[in-house]
């Protein structure tokens, strides 16, 4: 099993920016609460075809990534098979998921910024390297990634706005693995074959 950590970052998004921040969060408690008549027989695919509908009635899904609608019905999906989508009052927060992808960072005026889908590039508080979050250069470029953040949740409390990235661990190396038990090595060389 994959272990999971988590790393908090504080963005410091300026008017416009926070603005549409608020309208991301708006936009996805409002197609939250477009399928809050759900049974437990929630269809994520289903979901995505009426999403595409909507979104050629509802202009404003269309500023949203599609990385952060498709989260939201998940999480509808999620609500509807342990007991039904309840509406919400307030979105507080919103994800996505990276899939594999690249976490992408711009060092600027001597502060990182996180790229953030459909918003840009947001400024952060403090250094990213500092708490943990392992940056590769790309290239000799003010671009750096990382490629051990599974999943992004933004999000708005009382300090402000922040990211909470969640981390995946690194797989073993295959090259570490243990050696294989005696009577297996006896195996592979009674029958002729060597040990990988």
């Amino acid at each position: 099993m994959e272990e999971v950590g988590a790393l908090r970052l504080k963005l410091l998004p300026d008017e416009e920016k926070g603005r549409r921040l608020l309208g991301v969060l708006e936009t996805c408690r409002r197609l939250h609460n477009h399928f809050t008549n759900l049974d437990g027989k929630a269809n994520y695919f289903r979901l995505y075809a009426q999403l595409r509908e909507l979104r050629e009635e509802r202009p404003e899904l269309g500023r949203v990534n599609p990385l952060i609608l498709r989260s939201v019905l998940r999480q509808v999906v999620r609500e509807a098979r342990n007991g039904g989508v309840k509406p919400v009052e307030e979105c507080r927060s919103f994800s996505f998921s990276l899939g594999g992808g690249y976490l992408k960072f711009l060092r600027k005026g001597g502060r990182f910024h996180l790229l953030l889908p459909g918003l840009g590039f947001m400024p952060l508080a403090g250094d990213p390297t500092e708490l943990g979050l392992d940056l590769r250069r790309r290239g000799c470029s003010l671009f750096f990634t990382t490629s051990k953040v599974r999943r992004v949740e933004i999000g708005r409390g009382r300090g402000g706005w922040w990211a909470n990235l969640e981390l995946r661990e690194e797989p073993p190396d295959p090259r570490e693995a243990p050696d294989p038990p005696e009577h297996l090595l006896r195996m592979m060389l009674c029958s002729g074959r060597a040990p990988a």
